[in-house]
């Protein structure tokens, strides 16, 4: 049937024009135009307390998408298996310093990978508004800037949160035929929440599938389309507002702006990013009382900073020069239009 099946683990996926998927035993990336999620729900949770609240205030779920923001600081990965250490192998390269927690687990594989181990049981994440220090069963605590968590292998909700999937709780949002909110990102089975029978698996599995092999079709149309609006586009052919903000006319722009402004805080290497720029061009055009704006963390740290963006897309809203909204990851125009109220 044309069909090739290769048994192997992910341990991530990106996107820039395309789905780009890393394994663990091939050393040969897969790309693809359509991805569906379908490798079931992981039972490993977490019930500590301060994780929660400070998700995206220094915990993080993606390496690739916020390690930029950990550059030269002290970080730490939950996890012990394969997906842990490819986190960890990436963090290490923009890091001051790297720590894989175990959880009590005998972290053998990560010291033999060279990497300093903490086997000493969770017991609460903590911080004021931001990320400080993790405390452990034992009585003792490490002082880290940013935590990552990769418990066990890389299932479907992880995959999604990176692309920038809406989630309900530990499941992916799906419509009817199986699409989540990024094009060409469809999920079924477990990972989308209801009823774990097998009954509902298969028929999501088909619907996705046919979706997925609907889009693949219109895939060169849709792109036709994108490419032929009147988008703005920098010199990397990303997709721009007209209006970038930096740091030297952020005062004139946002500060001292009468208008409700929204500023996207954003970056040429993140998907979700290049994902959010459409919809955040589509969305100014019906609504010209809103200063949609970018803000390209690359260009300009200090503002990164100033906000304390710690992950991307990064949404913040101001109202006569004052920030009184912000919001991380991909959002569609109904989300836009809820943030900006």
């Amino acid at each position: 049937m044309g069909v090739e099946i290769l048994q192997d683990e992910v341990l991530g996926v990106e996107y820039t024009d395309c789905f780009t998927l890393s394994l663990k035993n091939t050393a040969e990336q897969l790309q693809t135009e359509a991805l569906i999620l379908a490798t079931g729900s992981k039972n490993i949770t977490l019930n500590l307390p301060g994780l929660i609240e400070l998700e995206g205030k220094g915990i993080s779920y993606c390496a690739v998408c916020d390690g930029f923001f950990f550059r030269k600081k002290n970080v730490a990965v939950l996890g012990n298996g394969a997906y842990a250490l490819h986190e960890a192998a990436y963090l290490k390269q923009l890091a001051g310093s790297v720590t894989i927690l175990t959880n009590g687990q005998s972290g053998d594989a990560a010291k033999a990978a060279g990497f300093k181990v903490n086997t000493s049981v969770l017991q609460a994440i903590e911080g004021n508004g931001k990320l400080s220090s993790i405390r452990f069963t034992d009585g003792s605590t490490l002082a880290v800037d940013g935590l990552f968590i990769a418990l066990g292998t890389a299932d479907s909700t992880d995959m999604a949160r990176k692309l920038g999937a809406e989630l309900n709780g530990r499941f992916i949002r799906i419509d009817g035929d199986g699409a989540t909110n990024i094009p060409g990102l469809f999920a079924a089975s477990d990972c989308t929440g209801g009823l774990m029978q097998v009954a509902k698996a298969v028929h999501e599995g088909a619907r996705a599938g046919l979706t997925a092999l609907s889009f693949c079709a219109n895939i060169r149309q849709t792109k036709t389309a994108i490419n032929n609006q009147n988008f703005y586009k920098n010199t990397e052919g990303v997709i721009i507002m007209a209006l970038e903000i930096t740091t030297a006319n952020f005062e004139q722009e946002v500060t001292n702006s009468t208008q409700t402004v929204l500023v996207d805080f954003w970056a040429s290497w993140c998907g979700p990013c290049r994902m959010q720029a459409p919809i955040l061009e589509a969305f100014a055009q019906e609504h010209s009382d809103i200063k949609i704006t970018k803000c390209n963390v690359d260009d300009n740290p200090e503002l990164a900073e100033k906000f304390a963006i710690m992950s991307i897309p990064s949404l913040l809203v101001f109202k006569s020069g004052k920030l009184v909204k912000s919001a991380v990851g991909l959002h569609d125009k109904e989300a836009l239009a809820a943030l900006v109220k």
